[in-house]
């Protein structure tokens, strides 16, 4: 049976905004890492005061890349809540950026993001 979060009073706009905060200041926090060091890209952002204060205590943020043949990196962020009140589930939000290898980052568009959820 699928039960749509909203229907047991799970659809909450207020965590979906503190998922975003926090996807939105990794990836800047991430925009800050030099092309070099992103092998330890992972460290960067878990070392990260600021972002370890606004992260929730029993959520997550993870990456998957991807990497092109001309140097365009590709990230995606996924931020996970579980849900409070229901044992299965939770909220997610999800964005990715494009890491250009001449410099810049540029937003996943809502197809490409389609594709990854």
């Amino acid at each position: 049976m699928a039960v749509h979060a909203g229907a047991l009073g799970l659809a909450d706009a207020e965590t979906f905004t503190v998922l975003e905060a926090v996807v939105q200041a990794s990836f800047a926090r991430v925009e800050q890492v030099a092309w070099t060091e992103w092998s330890t890209l992972g460290e960067h952002v878990a070392s990260d005061a600021a972002l370890k204060a606004l992260s929730p205590h029993a959520g997550f943020v993870d990456f998957s890349r991807h990497d092109d043949a001309d140097g365009t990196r590709h990230l995606v962020a996924r931020a996970f809540l579980p849900f409070r009140a229901w044992p299965l589930g939770g909220w997610v939000f999800y964005d990715g950026r494009h890491f250009a290898l001449a410099g810049g980052a540029f937003p996943f568009t809502e197809a490409e993001l389609n594709e990854v959820w």
